[in-house]
C-alpha cells in the first residue's frame, strides 16, 4: 500500500474513531440521564455496539501501522485499557487540566490533534499508545485523580 493511500486510510479511520467518541459521549450522557429502565437498557446497549465498533477501528488503525491487529498483551499488571483511560480524561478533566497534564508529561498541547476535549483525549490515549507510554499516562491520570477508577 502506498504512503498515500496508507494516510487517507489513516486520516479515515481517525475521522471514524472520533465521530464514535463523540456518539459515545452523547448517549453516555444520555444514559446519565434518564429514568426509563427500558431506555437504560437499549442506551446500555448501545454503548456496548460503539464499543465493540471503537475497538475494531482502532484494530484497523494498529494493522495499518503494520501492528498485530490484536491487542497487545499488557506490559505489566497496571496497564490500562486505553477506552478507560479515555473516559477518564474525558469524565475527570477540563480542556484547561489536559493542557497541563500534557506540560507535566513533556507534551506540546499543541501538536496533539482533536478540536474538542473528547478529540484531544482520544488523540491524546493514542498518541501515548503509539509511543509505547500508555502506563505513564495512566499513572499520571491515577495521581491526578484517584477517584477516576484507573
Amino acid at each position: 500500500m502506498s504512503d498515500t493511500v496508507r494516510a487517507v486510510k489513516r486520516r479515515s479511520l481517525e475521522q471514524r474513531l472520533a465521530a464514535l467518541t463523540d456518539e459515545h459521549d452523547a448517549v453516555s450522557r444520555q444514559l446519565l440521564s434518564t429514568l426509563d429502565p427500558s431506555a437504560e437498557v437499549r442506551l446500555k446497549r448501545q454503548l456496548a455496539n460503539l464499543e465493540a465498533e471503537m475497538a475494531q477501528v482502532e484494530a484497523d488503525l494498529r494493522a495499518l501501522d503494520g501492528a498485530p491487529s490484536a491487542a497487545p498483551a499488557p506490559a505489566g499488571p497496571l496497564v490500562t485499557d486505553r477506552v478507560a483511560l479515555r473516559k477518564a480524561l474525558i469524565e475527570h478533566f477540563r480542556l484547561e487540566e489536559l493542557k497541563t497534564l500534557c506540560f507535566d508529561l513533556g507534551v506540546d498541547f499543541e501538536n496533539i490533534a482533536g478540536e474538542s476535549k473528547s478529540g484531544k483525549a482520544l488523540e491524546l490515549v493514542q498518541y501515548f499508545e503509539r509511543r509505547g507510554r500508555l502506563e505513564q499516562l495512566a499513572a499520571k491520570i491515577r495521581e491526578e485523580r484517584p477517584n477516576a477508577g484507573i
